[in-house]
């Protein structure tokens, strides 16, 4: 299924820049906040407190770095990744408040 293209697609983060250490405090932290938002009814499907909802490979600073690469070994192109990873929303914030 066609739903939109690479001129409509971002990848931001409401997340921090360092990597979380994944440490007991967190997943205590991390199970509290699962926990609320499946009481509370707005949790994702398969959503688990048992889960981390992060990939480890870029828990690191270096994560979108490491995610170009990633995404130029599988054959992106440079101008592709550019748009993913921020030209797509400069060019709508533009669009919008010009």
């Amino acid at each position: 299924m066609d739903i939109c293209g690479e001129d409509h697609v971002g990848l931001g983060t409401d997340g921090t820049i360092s990597g979380i250490e994944l440490n007991d405090a967190y997943k205590k932290l991390l199970r509290k906040f699962v926990e609320e938002r499946i009481k509370a009814g707005k949790s994702a499907p398969g959503e688990s407190p048992d889960v981390f909802n992060l990939v480890p490979e870029y828990n690191d600073p270096r994560r979108f770095k490491t995610l170009a690469d990633d995404l130029a070994s599988l054959g992106w192109t440079s101008g592709r990744i550019e748009k993913v990873l921020g030209n797509n929303f400069a060019r709508l914030f533009a669009d919008v408040w010009s």
